[in-house]
């Protein structure tokens, strides 16, 4: 029997079996974000995606003079 689920690190929902977008996603879906590695389900996708494109562009700005 699998027991594999994938858990919102958001809200903590979670989704039987482990399947999901890498990165980002053309529209809510669950996704591990870039910039986080979070995952995140379609309810906190804006939320995710917003944390993660904050932590990349702070990245960014630390190696500028």
């Amino acid at each position: 029997m699998d027991n594999t689920k994938t858990i919102c690190e958001y809200c903590g929902k979670t989704k039987k079996g482990l399947s999901f977008f890498i990165g980002a996603s053309n529209k809510p879906d669950w996704t591990m974000v870039e910039g986080t590695g979070k995952m995140t389900c379609p309810d906190c996708y804006e939320t995710a995606m917003k944390e993660g494109q904050d932590r990349i562009h702070k990245h960014i700005e630390s190696f500028k003079s």
